[in-house]
């Protein structure tokens, strides 16, 4: 992995617990005219960006997201697959060799340098007419096992020019998609068969979803454009709800789901819904219930008091427009599907599904770094507090967590481990 580039957040200024006005208190008016494209969005303007789109925008341009392995580039990653998988259990482990591995461990001499371009295209926000989201299709499932297209997965992410982010306290790079109904552990929304609602991921600045077995009935997925949504808030004429969406402080999620929170500091990180750093518009958005549970575990005096009627309207009218058939783009994975989003600015979601108990839906997640970040030459994003997290996490002698890296995953690199099955 690439060294971790030093970011250091700024302090935040929480609004008082008893009213939200003051979280916007000092903003700038909404501007007349549309703004962008990324680098040039001005706050609480409608979004001029590629990444604006809505269902109707793809109509007869499905095949425009939609990118299917040719046979050489199958026969490829199964070369590279079969080499890494032999030299990694020869080294003693293929769990431990996925950690740390580079498109350099992982050569596409063909391959690599289109995904490289698809990913700097569709993915980055720099990307010119990039929408946010690709689709990978044709991992021949019946063909391989499922851990031969996990690691196949990983290495075309690697490809992307991204490196994976942890997302357990345990250290697990990647998290296996299964429904438990109940089974499971706390915090696993994930692993249940209920529908899921539009949400961003907690870090990450692409996901990635590979799917290896499809449900019996149902799990179809959907996607939409975040800056679709605001600017329909904005055409509505809900300017004041816009510039509630992007108030620090009062939009949080629970630290103890994610880390064990240091001595002294705040049990929840704020991640406003909405943001304009740089002129690049980024959006984060919680399932509701994560919200609420902020509040219910963190309320009160000195805390983040109760969430108010205002922001309980903002989250009903974001709900209503993005789950519209309008904005709302729906699609069903097949297995062998590579699903790669961008995590600031395309929303996902999940239908209810049914499974067959001897071939359960299973699904695999990857969080995932930007590693072009501050190379030279790489689009220069600027990053909010909320987004600066580390790009790589290394191992480092005497790990404190007290002192380590900011952002919500921050377990000690020792113990990070790619789980090659599910739990």
């Amino acid at each position: 992995m690439a060294p971790a580039i030093p970011c250091t957040p700024e302090i935040l200024p929480r609004p008082s617990a008893t009213s939200t006005k003051a979280a916007v208190a000092g903003y700038p008016s909404p501007d007349a005219g549309a703004s962008g494209p990324q680098g040039s969005v001005r706050p609480f303007t409608p979004i001029a960006d590629s990444r604006v789109w809505t269902p109707a925008t793809w109509a007869g341009r499905q095949h425009e997201f939609v990118s299917t392995l040719t046979p050489d580039d199958v026969s490829e990653l199964a070369a590279a697959t079969a080499a890494f998988t032999a030299a990694a259990e020869a080294a003693g482990g293929l769990s431990a060799a996925l950690v740390g591995l580079t498109a350099a461990d992982f050569p596409l001499p063909r391959l690599g340098p289109k995904l490289a371009a698809l990913a700097d295209a569709q993915l980055r926000p720099g990307g010119a007419g990039g929408r946010g989201f690709q689709l990978l299709r044709g991992l021949p499932m019946g063909e391989w096992s499922e851990v031969a297209a996990l690691v196949a997965y990983l290495g075309v992410a690697t490809h992307m020019g991204f490196n994976f982010s942890p997302q357990r306290k345990n250290g697990a790079m990647v998290h296996h998609i299964k429904a438990l109904n109940g089974a499971g552990k706390l915090y696993a929304e994930s692993t249940q068969s209920a529908a899921m609602g539009f949400h961003t991921d907690a870090q990450g600045d692409a996901l990635g979803l590979l799917c290896l077995r499809q449900a019996a009935e149902g799990g179809e997925s959907s996607l939409v454009s975040a800056a679709a949504v605001h600017n329909e808030m904005l055409a509505r004429g809900r300017s004041d709800l816009v510039r509630l969406m992007a108030a620090p402080g009062i939009w949080c999620r629970n630290k103890d789901r994610y880390q064990h929170t240091r001595k002294g500091e705040e049990p929840w990180w704020s991640m406003p819904v909405f943001d304009y750093t740089g002129g690049v518009f980024a959006a984060h958005y919680c399932p509701t219930n994560h919200y609420t549970e902020a509040f219910e575990l963190y309320g009160g005096p000195g805390g983040l008091g109760e969430m108010s009627p205002a922001q309980a309207e903002a989250i009903a009218l974001f709900e209503e427009i993005a789950n519209s058939a309008k904005f709302r783009l729906k699609f069903t994975m097949q297995a062998g599907d590579m699903l790669f989003v961008d995590n600031t600015a395309v929303l996902h979601a999940r239908s209810p599904f049914k499974d067959d108990p001897a071939a359960p839906r299973h699904l695999v997640r990857l969080w995932l770094l930007d590693a072009t970040l501050g190379r030279p030459g790489a689009w220069a994003r600027p990053l909010p507090a909320h987004l600066a997290y580390p790009r790589a996490y290394t191992a480092a002698e005497g790990y404190d967590p007290d002192t380590a890296a900011p952002g919500l995953m921050r377990p000690d690199p020792a113990t990070f481990f790619v789980p090659l099955r599910a739990e």
